[in-house]
């Protein structure tokens, strides 16, 4: 840190203004499409005892307990390929 301070923007991650980092919106979305595929085998549910303080916006008093559970793994589908079912007329 330099004594004038930070320059404006330095600290954000793509840039802004007219330098704005142009793949700025698909690393966005591939960070959302990660985590919507690592969350996928799983459930999460939130406490329903928390207490909030209503100042100045709803807050938990002491945090926000998340519960994770893992969802058994579904059984894959074998799709059977090459004619018909032998027992059909077509």
């Amino acid at each position: 840190l330099s004594e004038e301070g930070w320059r404006a923007g330095a600290q954000v991650h793509f840039g802004m203004g007219p330098r704005i980092c142009p793949g700025m919106a698909l690393s966005l979305a591939e960070m959302k499409v990660f985590l919507a595929e690592l969350s996928r085998g799983y459930r999460f549910s939130a406490d329903t005892n928390t207490h909030f303080r209503a100042f100045p916006i709803p807050t938990p008093q002491n945090g926000l307990p998340l519960f994770v559970r893992r969802d058994p793994l579904p059984v894959p589908r074998v799709q059977q390929s090459g004619g018909s079912d032998p027992g059909t007329r077509g």
